[in-house]
């Protein structure tokens, strides 16, 4: 009963990841081995509970899986509790993993409402070389009480022990607010994930991206639906997305634009050639990986109506001076 267990879990997972665009990497797992992994006596499956913001280091290899349970328990995260107020949660992976490896380190995120799978080394269009981390936003959300949260399972191929590192943290500053800017830092292989829920009296918005340094970044806004589409692919094919190098600008109006009164907005930075078409760049090398800084603001837009009362009243002005004016040469 055991083993019919382990390999009904792993086919789910297996079965899922595939949907997702798990097998999209050219260093997709060998699915042959990995069964043959769980259909194995030797096969060792560990349970392993995890609090948001404590670090996490492990190994797996062929025939071991670690399963991380998280717990929804928050006192060892710095900050006040109202910047984790319906946060999504976050998961930092990182593995020493040999990068020309067939046999990739696989993560699977699952919560109540989703299932996201990505492996170590990461490959990206257009980067010369796999990076060896990868942040990914769950649309699992904090609480306050101590029930689980998620599950993480963490296995391989390889027949040698690959360590990892995986940390789990609610996303600060996760619900914006109008006119307060916020400064975060983001990458090709850490995108970052934030909501807006429009205010009663708000229809339309602008939402402002900056930055100090040319940067080639991508800003989509979408609809607050799981699973969240924050890879470079999904976000410039779901929602509306503007390419940025210095800053960018998107009006969004509710149940238009979007649906619905909330969005997710993402930020990921991508290859120079998205943001510059007119000269071929060359691949982006291990130099041009680091996190970029930049800040966003959100800024409410006046409604039309006053945008017309704006053009009526000189128009009227005039209109009236001109009667005047004629009736006193008249």
């Amino acid at each position: 009963r055991k083993l019919m267990g382990r390999l009904f879990f792993f086919t789910f997972s297996l079965l899922l990841s595939s949907v997702l665009g798990y097998t999209q990497n050219s260093s997709a797992l060998n699915f042959d081995n990995e069964v043959d992994a769980w259909e194995s006596e030797d096969s060792e499956l560990n349970q392993i509970h995890v609090f948001p913001c404590v670090p996490l280091n492990g190994s797996v290899k062929q025939f071991k899986t670690d399963v991380l349970i998280v717990k929804r328990n928050f006192t060892e995260c710095s900050g006040h509790d109202s910047q984790y107020n319906n946060a999504l949660l976050r998961v930092t992976t990182k593995s020493n993993i040999n990068i020309n490896t067939s046999d990739p380190i696989v993560f699977v995120t699952r919560d109540g409402s989703s299932i996201e799978t990505w492996h170590l080394p990461l490959r990206l269009q257009t980067f010369n070389s796999p990076f060896s981390s990868a942040n990914r936003t769950t649309c699992a959300t904090c609480i306050t009480d101590n029930s689980t949260s998620m599950y993480i399972d963490v296995f391989t191929s390889s027949k040698d022990d690959v360590e990892y590192n995986v940390t789990v943290e609610p996303v600060k500053n996760f619900s914006l607010q109008l006119k307060k800017t916020i400064g975060f830092y983001v990458a090709a292989n850490a995108p970052q994930l934030y909501h807006f829920k429009f205010p009663e009296d708000v229809s339309s918005v602008k939402v402002l991206v900056t930055s100090n340094t040319s940067i080639c970044a991508i800003v989509s806004v979408q609809n607050a639906t799981c699973p969240v589409n924050d890879l470079l692919a999904n976000a410039r094919s779901k929602g509306v997305y503007q390419t940025m190098t210095k800053d960018a600008s998107l009006t969004i109006t509710a149940d238009e634009t979007i649906k619905g009164n909330e969005f997710f907005i993402v930020v990921v930075t991508a290859h120079a050639s998205l943001c510059h078409k007119l000269e071929p760049i060359p691949l982006i090398d291990p130099s041009h990986r680091e996190l970029q800084y930049v800040e966003m603001t959100i800024e409410k837009l006046k409604p039309a109506s006053e945008y017309i009362y704006a053009i009526i009243a000189p128009l009227l002005c005039f209109i009236f001076v001109g009667i005047v004016v004629a009736a006193f040469f008249l």
